[in-house]
């Protein structure tokens, strides 16, 4: 009985190190993730670096000035962003 209580002891002393082991890994693995997603949205758009376009079909074009990539919205989101332009244009003066 005795031998039984000791490998009892020792079975769960294992465990809850692999229990923590265990734990930190992931917490580890998903800090690592939400810094990494931070840093990706901390990616801000100005008009110094970004330059906006609509094309013949209403799209929304969004172009990054140093790098030349492009971000294309749909025909709706690029009529209603240049109807609040326009508005906007059109009040101050």
């Amino acid at each position: 009985m005795e031998k039984l209580k000791e490998y009892a002891k020792q079975s769960v002393l294992v465990l809850m190190l692999g229990l923590a082991l265990f734990m930190g890994f992931t917490v580890g693995y998903h800090y690592n993730k939400i810094v990494t997603n931070i840093i990706n949205q901390k990616n801000i758009k100005t008009p110094d670096n970004t330059s906006v376009a609509i094309n013949e079909k209403n799209q929304l074009i969004l172009i990054n000035k140093q790098t030349g990539e492009y971000i294309l919205y749909s025909d709706s989101i690029g009529s209603s962003i240049f109807n609040i332009y326009a508005k906007s244009i059109v009040s101050l003066k």
